[in-house]
Formats: C-alpha cells, structure tokens, sequence
C-alpha cells in the first residue's frame, strides 16, 4: 500500500511538472545569439548558429509585430523604421528520431521571460531554450549641437571680440540636427566665469552667480548681457560661459559650450 502511495506521489509530481512547463534538467539546447547591425540601421543580421545541441529547431520572433516564426539558424531582418525593438529566439530541440522541425511553435504566453531558460512551453514534451534580447537601431545617431550668437548690428559675434554690454543678443541653435531626423530639444544656460579657473561668479552687485537659463532652438535678450560699468573705466572684458544642451526623442544628448566676451575694446 505504501509503494502505491509513493507512485502516486510521483506520478502527481510529474503531472504538476508538465502544467509549468518548467524542466529540472541540466541538459538540452542552450541558445546563443549575436547579431550585426548594417549600416542602413534598418537591416540587421541575426547569428544563432553557435546555439548548443543537435537536432535543432529555430523559432524568432523579431519584435516588430511580425510574430514568432520557423527559420534558419542565421537569419536578415529588415525593419520598416528605426527604433528599439525587443528580440525573442527560441531553439527547440527535436523528438528522438525525428529529421524534421517539430509540429508547432512554442507558446510564448508561458514563457517567463524573466527565467530565459530551459522549458517546455507548450508541453509538447520538447526542451526549449529561450533567449530575449534589445536590438537598438538608433544607436550611433547622436544628435550635432552648434551655436550662433548674433548682436544687434546682425554681425556674428565671435569668441575674440568682446561683445558691446547691454545690447541686444540673439542665441541660436541654427545647424544643430539628429543623424536619425529625430526631434531635438534645447536647453541653454548662461553664467559669468572667472577666465582663469572657468568657475561660475556673481556680478558685483550679487552674492552669488546668476544663471540665465531658456529653452528653445533660438532665444533673445533684448537687453544683452552685463558688463563693465562704462567705457571711462578702461578697457576690460567679462566672460561668459554659453552651454546648450541638445537631446532627442530617445533621450540621448549632447552638451557643448562656448565662451564670449562682454566689454569695450581696448
């Protein structure tokens, strides 16, 4: 009566082991996966051929909405746009015997995707091996940042002539552009430094460093930027810091800056 009971125990074991579909075994496929990037950004090539066991069926899904399918160990996808796209491989083995690919796909649904191991997700009673992985085609596409300044005279104001204080400035992001044709996003912000250390420090009248910050590809201050009091004082310049700061829809970003000079030549 006790040996039935231990059968039964067993039997129930293995019953409950084929409704998770997980498999305690150290052995069956394991898949491995590489792939390479073209340089359209769209067509990408994917390697599973280093995928370890014999007999064995391959199954992708390549995240675009096209489905898991049967395929060859090495396998050119061609996306319709770039993007980030999650890619799923399943290497299934064969049935002992059998030659051909099996009779259906796996069931992704019980896949969990956290475990990405051994598994029989459709019960079938053949081992699978799944493999999740992000293929970025907008990697490489940084966007360009570039800065113009110009004075109220219409003149490009260079880093080597000091800019008249209180005059009317335009900054502009004019010739900034994404690799991708991605939407950009300006940040910019404006500081007086110490020209020899490039630390922020405050006007005289201040206690501490003034930020001007705006966002926009272009921006006015109808009133320029401080300087020395007069030209009476003497020759003499202020140094400001302008950075901008450049980013995308997919949050990558660039940060340049450059420095001008705000008084009256000598």
């Amino acid at each position: 009566m006790r040996r039935v009971f231990v059968l039964l125990l067993v039997l129930l074991a293995l019953g409950l082991a084929g409704c998770t579909g997980l498999i305690d075994s150290e052995t069956g496929p394991v898949a491995k996966l590489t792939y390479t990037v073209l340089p359209d950004r769209k067509t990408v090539i994917f390697d599973a051929s280093g995928s370890v066991g014999d007999r064995l069926a391959f199954w992708w899904d390549f995240g675009d909405g096209s489905g898991l399918v049967r395929g060859k160990p090495v396998e050119t996808h061609v996306y319709g746009k770039r993007g980030v796209y999650g890619v799923r491989l399943c290497v299934e083995e064969l049935a002992s015997g059998s030659s051909g690919p099996p009779g259906g796909p796996p069931d992704p649904l019980h896949f969990d995707v956290a475990s990405q191991g051994r598994v029989d997700s459709d019960g079938d009673g053949l081992m699978e091996s799944w493999l999740v992985t992000e293929v970025n085609l907008l990697e490489g596409g940084l966007p360009h940042a570039n800065i113009v300044i110009v004075d109220f005279r219409g003149r490009l104001c260079s880093e080597d002539e000091p800019i008249l204080p209180w005059q009317k400035l335009t900054f502009s992001a004019t010739g900034s552009y994404s690799p991708d044709g991605a939407p950009l996003w300006y940040k910019w912000e404006i500081v007086r430094i110490a020209p020899e250390t490039g630390d922020p420090i405050p006007y005289p009248w201040k206690t501490e460093p003034e930020f001007i910050r705006r966002e926009g590809e272009t921006f006015t201050l109808e009133h320029g930027l401080p300087g020395p009091v007069c030209p009476e004082s003497g020759p003499g310049t202020w140094t400001y810091r302008v950075r901008l700061y450049v980013s995308d829809n997919v949050m990558r970003r660039v940060v340049i800056e450059r420095t001008v000079q705000v008084g009256y030549p000598g």
